[in-house]
């Protein structure tokens, strides 16, 4: 119920209240769940993402870095919810101007999961695959 809040408040605009929600969720979940848990790791992300359409983006990092770190712990159950952490953090590093070649193995790991897992027509599939494109380019192009 506070994930499907936590989307309408994001749709209305209402960002802080958002990031509450979704705050909320993952903290349930986290409790109910354990960190692992592919539910409870989607609610991390979800908090991560908010953060980053507050603009706080240090703070957006350091959530989808843990909810990486937290899917990893359940693999393989975890597996769709890491490769969509890695391709966020990857995004999010992209917007604030990280390295390429830290942003390269993240892009890389999610692409091969969800490329296995949902093939290369897939939304996220290609998502990934554009950022490992971009990642991997010659700085002189």
């Amino acid at each position: 119920a506070m994930m499907g809040l936590g989307d309408v408040l994001r749709k209305a605009g209402k960002l802080t209240e958002s990031e509450q929600s979704f705050r909320e969720a993952w903290e349930l979940r986290r409790k109910s769940l354990g960190p692992s848990h592919s539910r409870t790791v989607a609610a991390r992300r979800e908090v991560g993402l908010a953060l980053d359409r507050l603009g706080r983006t240090r703070e957006a990092a350091g959530e989808l870095d843990a909810a990486i770190e937290d899917a990893r712990q359940r693999l393989p159950e975890t597996e769709y919810e890491l490769s969509r952490a890695l391709l966020d953090r990857g995004l999010l590093g992209e917007r604030s101007g990280e390295p390429r070649k830290k942003l390269e193995p993240l892009f890389r790991e999610s692409w091969d999961i969800l490329q296995k897992s949902r093939g290369d027509a897939d939304r996220f599939t290609i998502e990934a695959r554009e950022g490992l494109a971009r990642a991997t380019r010659s700085s002189k192009d």
